[in-house]
């Protein structure tokens, strides 16, 4: 989680895989861009994925 413009975690979860624990965050809804939508940004990190 390098984003400096990060909202508050209103979830976090850890699952289990075949390779391993892979857990998964999920930011509070926030604005995004000029319109009325709000964007849940989301991190996931296990053995095999950084996203």
């Amino acid at each position: 989680m390098a984003d400096t413009d990060q909202h508050p975690i209103c979830a976090h979860r850890v699952l289990e895989s075949t390779f391993g624990p892979v857990s998964v965050w999920m930011e509070a809804p926030a604005p995004e861009g000029d319109d009325d939508d709000d964007c849940c940004r989301h991190h996931i990190k296990g053995p095999r994925t950084d996203a």
